[in-house]
């Protein structure tokens, strides 16, 4: 196993967009009426007279809205409202979803209330401090740049992620503050897609092997010698200064304010991350395999 007190990786990224669809099946059919299998399926919902259908989900780069550019790695998630314009539309979204898309233009909000505050006029979401509650302006929306299913008129984004209609989300429509409809919908609730794997085994440049599986959500290592590192304790150092030489040793670390470490938030499955020494990590099941 590759064994140092800290690792520098220097990165050339080549970017190729794609731009996924994640249906598993159907979605709405956009008719602006919930059938029986739509409701059943989560893909549909009835607020009153007004109807919420989902339209699928696509993975794609949003629109950072300090730079204005597409370099936000985001999944967004496409829907119909049919029903009166002037209703308000609520819906909680897990935060742990919103740690690169985190801004309320960014996520398709006018509001991104947290803390658990809920909607000041209906409570809706208080007391949720996992969640966060966006108010939603249902029409109007001026969508990423990425292809848009035929009828939507809104969407939410959040970081790369995937929907289960077994998790729906919860939402709300207002009508006013004494008129409310609360119903579940399909939504952002998971950051990795589930995978089973068994037997598969990663060799380093050296010739150093690691077997590990992937099952219930969960990695384990199951021959060899290795560690797992999640996300959050995963960082990419770059130099501080564009063009700087860096000053870094093995044995002590980089000098003070060469180099700025930030903990990675995104990376493709099956990514090897690399040193000029050898592979010392695999991004598998939303961890690394540190071999």
């Amino acid at each position: 196993m590759l064994k140092r007190t800290f690792m520098i990786l220097l990165l050339v990224i080549a970017v190729f967009v794609l731009f996924s669809n994640q249906e598993a099946g159907a979605v709405a059919n956009g008719d602006g009426v919930c059938s029986g299998p739509e409701i059943a399926n989560r893909e549909c919902a009835n607020f009153g007279a007004n109807v919420i259908e989902f339209l699928g989900a696509r993975d794609g780069m949003c629109i950072d809205s300090s730079t204005v550019e597409a370099s936000l790695p985001c999944t967004v998630y496409y829907y119909k409202y049919t029903g009166s314009t002037t209703n308000q539309i609520n819906v909680a979204i897990p935060l742990y979803l919103t740690k690169v898309v985190n801004d309320p233009a960014e996520i398709n909000c006018s509001q991104f209330l947290t803390n658990g505050v809920g909607d000041p006029t209906t409570g809706f979401g208080k007391g949720f401090t996992t969640f966060g509650i966006c108010r939603i302006a249902q029409t109007g929306t001026s969508f990423p740049p990425i292809p848009i299913p035929t009828g939507a008129n809104f969407y939410i984004a959040a970081d790369r992620s995937f929907f289960d209609r077994a998790e729906p989300l919860a939402w709300q429509v207002r009508y006013d503050s004494k008129t409310v409809w609360n119903s579940p919908l399909v939504g952002p609730v998971a950051t990795v897609l589930p995978v089973e794997q068994t037997g598969a085994t990663l060799t380093t440049s050296e010739g150093k092997s690691i077997t590990y599986a992937v099952q219930g959500g969960g990695v384990t290592i199951t021959q060899g010698t290795g560690s797992i590192v999640p996300m959050e304790k995963t960082k990419l150092c770059l130099p501080c200064v564009t063009g700087q030489t860096a000053s870094f040793s093995v044995t002590s670390g980089p000098s003070a304010g060469s180099y700025c470490c930030e903990t990675i938030s995104y990376a493709t499955e099956n990514c090897d991350i690399k040193t000029t020494g050898a592979d010392p990590c695999r991004w598998i099941g939303g961890v690394c395999i540190k071999y």
